[in-house]
């Protein structure tokens, strides 16, 4: 965030204009530097990443098949099923993902999941709330009838591993993007400190996330928006939703940042 846009709490302190000349005045002194590539911002500059890396991003293509959310080849059909759900329809209802997993995004995501970079946690929530907006108005979630039965829930790490890292990436950025839908800990677990998704590939993918989730008690909710950072193969958010659906859950939404194309 540039220290131009600083405030001070309440609105209280100094005058305005002061505040504001005194942050350009940092913004010169610290420039600020793009989250994804380290290059220095220009002054003024209003975008979360430099010029080159805003130009980088790529969003998921469209048309999408309607629950789990994979793109098509073809960009002049329609969203529809696709044959792998409409012959195994998974536990996941709805799945969305706002950008293709690839620089500069892949970058911020690092970042933010291996060094806690909050920077890239601040870019990540700029560059994905208005895409956020507009899907879930298009979503099965009907907000009115579905406000006090709806809760997020981001996909937990084990206790071994947030103990070493100190804090769930999902977790954080569940928080940033959602403000008025309850964001709930206390619903899945991981029990099992299962090896990472990044290090397996195809079929292992599916075996090392079988059965690792639990659900406690859906506390009186029915509708669930779970939260990745990446979604591959879809094999995490299923085995979520399964834990919740086994409970009672009537419907499970999954979103996250990016999808490996």
């Amino acid at each position: 965030m540039p220290w131009s846009n600083f405030r001070t709490q309440n609105g209280k302190g100094r005058p305005w204009r002061l505040r504001v000349h005194g942050g350009r005045l940092l913004d010169f002194l610290f420039p600020r530097l793009c989250p994804a590539c380290s290059t220095p911002l220009p002054i003024p500059w209003q975008q979360p990443l430099c010029k080159k890396c805003m130009q980088g991003i790529s969003r998921v293509p469209e048309p999408l098949c309607t629950r789990c959310g994979t793109p098509f080849k073809s960009r002049t059909s329609i969203a529809h099923l696709c044959s792998k759900c409409i012959k195994n329809p998974g536990p996941v209802d709805w799945t969305r993902s706002f950008f293709v997993y690839q620089d500069p995004i892949a970058s911020l995501i690092k970042e933010l999941k291996y060094r806690g970079d909050r920077s890239c946690l601040y870019a990540l929530e700029t560059l994905s709330r208005p895409i956020l907006e507009r899907i879930l108005s298009s979503s099965p979630l009907k907000t009115e009838e579905n406000d006090k039965s709806t809760c997020v829930v981001p996909v937990p790490l084990h206790v071994n591993r947030l103990r070493q890292r100190m804090f769930n990436q999902s977790l954080l950025i569940a928080r940033r993007l959602f403000t008025r839908i309850p964001v709930r800990t206390d619903i899945v677990s991981r029990t099992v400190d299962n090896p990472p998704q990044s290090s397996l590939s195809g079929k292992r993918r599916l075996e090392n996330v079988r059965n690792i989730f639990e659900a406690r008690s859906l506390l009186g909710y029915r509708h669930f928006i779970i939260v990745d950072d990446v979604v591959t193969t879809g094999s995490t958010v299923n085995e979520m939703a399964q834990a919740l659906k086994k409970k009672g859950a009537r419907s499970v939404l999954a979103i996250s940042i990016a999808r490996t194309l």
